[in-house]
């Protein structure tokens, strides 16, 4: 669950919270929404320090060669390339690209204020590749931090305009946004280097599968059977599995020779995703520079935000308990 899904279900939970405190035990609103509120602090706060220590991830951790890339945690940077034969085209705005997100917003107005809400948002999923010139990498986007530029925003999903201030459209219902990288634009990458198939356990399973066909074969099983017994002893046994593996090694290798003419190679065995002890995705089409310097401001805003929203509420409380 990411944190905007969090922070939704937070506070409608407090919304219910505060009602109850009102009719139950008779708790003055302005209280209540004041405890609300230091509480929200104290979770922009530690919020922060979840910012600084991304920030100090990203400037730590160097950037790999893909050519000389370790399975674990890395960093690459290269130009994104589609694994498709056609372009992939962004829902919306058409662009090319090799990978798209969208949102689609509704502007609703309260009595009380006025917000756009999300009714929908998505991405194309489909892994692309990143190549640094040493070689190149599949990367899975999904459940990936996206930190890419809105390049289209539009109040019709049928207008093909690409609007760079908000604002421009903020009067209309709805509205249509797009983030995409496209074909040879240069990305950032970091996540975890998986295996995506494990080659000696493909391996044995063949050789296995293909003694278990074998054995059911009446004329492989002639074709072994030097005693003329109708069944092979354990030395037949061995020559039949022995020639199993050389015919499985030299089909394995007529199938490497095969994806090297065909350009299959980037279809390695290793893929860049989400990973299940580091769970950090992120994908930009931003410099590393800037993830920084986005990610020191965001930082300093929570964690000095976050303190003085929960001091300002703590001293409120303490004001409105002493004029009593």
């Amino acid at each position: 669950m990411d944190n905007k899904k969090t922070v939704a279900i937070v506070f409608i939970v407090l919304m219910v919270a505060t009602g109850i405190a009102e009719d139950i035990f008779q708790i003055n609103r302005d209280v209540v929404w004041a405890i609300i509120m230091a509480a929200f602090g104290i979770y922009l706060f530690f919020q922060g320090f979840v910012s600084l220590n991304r920030k100090r991830l990203i400037q730590n951790i160097p950037t790999s060669k893909i050519s000389a890339l370790a399975l674990g945690l890395v960093e690459v940077i290269g130009r994104a390339l589609r694994i498709t034969p056609k372009p992939l085209k962004s829902p919306y705005a058409k662009a090319d690209c090799v990978f798209y997100h969208y949102k689609v917003e509704q502007f609703v107005r309260t009595q009380r204020n006025a917000y756009w809400q999300v009714i929908s948002e998505g991405s194309s999923g489909l892994p692309f590749y990143v190549d640094d010139k040493t070689g190149k990498v599949l990367v899975d986007p999904n459940e990936a931090k996206i930190n890419l530029e809105t390049r289209y925003i539009s109040s019709s999903p049928d207008k093909k305009q690409s609007i760079v201030n908000p604002l421009m459209v903020s009067t209309r219902n709805m509205k249509y946004s797009e983030s995409y990288i496209m074909p040879n634009e240069n990305v950032y990458v970091l996540g975890t280097a998986k295996k995506t198939r494990d080659y000696v356990t493909e391996h044995q399973e063949k050789i296995e599968k293909r003694i278990s066909d074998w054995m059911k074969n009446p004329e492989k099983i002639k074709e072994f059977d030097a005693t003329n017994t109708g069944w092979l002893d354990d030395v037949e046994y061995f020559n039949m599995r022995q020639k199993v593996v050389v015919t499985v090694n030299q089909e394995e290798q007529e199938e490497k020779q095969v994806q090297v003419k065909t350009d299959l190679s980037g279809l390695a065995d290793v893929m860049i995703g989400k990973g299940e002890e580091e769970k950090i995705l992120i994908i930009s089409n931003k410099s590393e520079k800037e993830i920084i310097s986005n990610l020191r401001g965001k930082t300093f805003l929570l964690i000095y935000g976050g303190a003085f929203l929960t001091l300002a509420m703590i001293i409120y409380l303490f004001t409105k308990q002493g004029g009593k």
